[in-house]
């Protein structure tokens, strides 16, 4: 089981901790995702999700083949993000029968926007951006393969991917409020 954490930059109504094992003892539910059932499955993530309204429970995730993984905090307070090995999903920590699953994927970056209230993720070549009441924007495809944010400053998102008409990598830039390509490295225009 790979190492988790919990990126808890935004304030919330929570606890998460991670147990080593699977509880197996029955006393504890345990939900998995997708799905949000008590049906067992893969997990290449789990936690222990302490609510400040209801029951400790166990939630189990089934990962994906991206580079992102762990749990985070998320602009609402009331919800959570768990991210496995590529494959995201929000929950309320307490109705764990409320849930989504990220459109995006699979993600291999995650970044916490406190200052602009934003929970930011990257796939191979695509950003997209949800906020306190959820999806705000997605970019079209800003590279060909490889996408890395290198940083975030002022109102702008700037990154690197691969550029296969020019066999090279290069740089794309988004405007961070509104998802908007200043500048990317994937023609998805028609000609």
């Amino acid at each position: 089981m790979h190492e988790t954490t919990f990126d808890s930059a935004f304030p919330h109504d929570y606890e998460i901790e991670f147990p080593t094992v699977l509880s197996g003892s029955g006393t504890v539910p345990q939900i998995y995702y997708p799905g949000a059932t008590s049906e067992g499955g893969p997990v290449s993530l789990m936690c222990k999700v302490l609510p400040r309204n209801g029951a400790l429970w166990l939630a189990c995730f089934c990962g994906d083949v991206g580079r992102a993984h762990g749990i985070f905090s998320t602009p609402d307070p009331r919800r959570f993000c768990a991210v496995a090995h590529g494959a995201g999903y929000f929950i309320n920590p307490d109705q764990p029968g409320d849930w989504e699953e990220i459109s995006a994927g699979p993600l291999n970056e995650v970044r916490l926007l406190q200052e602009a209230g934003l929970i930011l993720f990257a796939d191979y070549t695509k950003l997209a951006a949800y906020g306190r009441n959820g999806w705000v924007w997605s970019t079209p495809p800003l590279t060909w393969d490889d996408l890395r944010i290198t940083e975030v400053f002022g109102n702008l998102i700037r990154g690197t991917g691969y550029d296969a008409p020019n066999y090279r990598d290069g740089e794309f830039i988004v405007e961070l409020s509104t998802g908007r390509v200043l500048q990317g490295l994937y023609d998805w225009t028609d000609p």
